[in-house]
Formats: structure tokens, C-alpha cells, sequence
């Protein structure tokens, strides 16, 4: 079990905005023990936050949010047949500086704009910023759970309602 959490504002980040951020990824820390790392981008209004449980490929080569080409893939899941859809999938020609699911699933993103989601064998919930777009998706079944509340402001998500209703200071009812 992994974390994420965060948002797309429809404005530059503040330092506020990016300490809270920070503030409110520690509410799922327990989500992901072994590492907590996070992504910003001030100009596009972005934040990024993950907690790693570590399953596949203990390597700190494997933490989140997984930078690659200027896009960036914060991820909570397994991939069963991730070493299929690599080599069955995946140009042969990428070098991968991991041996786990997250960088397969970054490279299925990142060469086939999901249209071969549906290759996944596995659970999973997901962000994946490429360009100024923002992408969430997760399984069909809903195993990893990803919520979301959009407002003026922009849109958050998360693995877990607490940090959306707290950020948002949303109250619950």
C-alpha cells in the first residue's frame, strides 16, 4: 500500500500552498512508511505527493514521484505481469534504471496515452503529469482507492478522504 496525494491549482504555487502540501502528505504517511518524497511545479500550479511501501525493486532508484522526459508519475499499486507488458509491450530500446512496475507503467503511459491500460494484469490508482495535463486513473474494481473534489481553485486528490477534507477544509456530513 503506497500513498498519494495532491493538486492542480488554477494558479502559481505559493509557499504556502507547497508547505501545506507538505503538511497534508504526513496524514498518509502510514500509507507508505519507507519513503515520502513530492513534485512541484510553481508556474503550473502543481503538487505531488507520494508514500512508498516498498514491494517491487527496494532500490531508492524506484521512490516517488518518478521523473522522467519532464513528465512525472506518482503511483499506488502492483502490476502483476509488469515484466510481460515490458517486454512484450515496451520498446526494446528503452533503458530502464529499474527493475519494478512503476517505470513499466510510466513507459505504457508515456509511449500509448492509455490506450493499453487494459493490458494491466493488477490493481492500481494513479497521476500522471505530461505536459500541462494532469491524468488519474485506477483500476477498473476500484482496489486503490482515488478520491478526488474539484473546486474554484483547482482539483485534489488522494488515496484517502482526511487530506482532501482537511486541505479543503471541507466538513464531513
Amino acid at each position: 500500500m503506497c500513498g498519494l496525494f495532491g493538486f492542480y491549482l488554477k494558479r502559481p504555487l505559493s509557499d504556502t500552498d507547497i508547505n501545506e502540501g507538505v503538511k497534508i502528505l504526513r496524514l498518509i504517511s502510514h500509507r507508505g512508511p519507507d519513503s515520502t518524497n513530492y513534485y512541484f511545479d510553481r508556474s503550473k500550479g502543481i503538487f505531488l505527493g507520494h508514500t512508498r511501501l516498498s514491494i517491487l525493486d527496494l532500490s531508492e532508484n524506484n521512490n516517488q514521484p518518478f521523473v522522467k522526459n519532464n513528465n512525472v508519475l506518482i503511483y499506488n499499486g502492483e502490476i502483476y505481469n509488469y515484466k510481460e507488458i515490458k517486454n512484450k509491450y515496451l520498446s526494446k530500446n528503452t533503458l530502464y534504471k529499474t527493475k519494478g512496475d512503476t517505470e513499466v507503467l510510466f513507459e505504457l503511459l508515456e509511449n500509448n496515452d492509455f490506450n493499453n491500460l487494459n493490458l494491466i494484469d493488477g490493481m492500481f490508482a494513479f497521476a500522471y503529469l505530461k505536459g500541462d495535463n494532469l491524468y488519474l486513473s485506477r483500476d477498473i474494481y476500484g482496489e486503490k482507492p482515488l478520491y478526488y473534489y474539484q473546486n474554484n481553485n483547482g482539483i485534489y486528490f488522494s488515496s484517502e478522504q482526511k487530506t482532501i477534507i482537511k486541505i479543503c477544509k471541507l466538513e464531513k456530513n
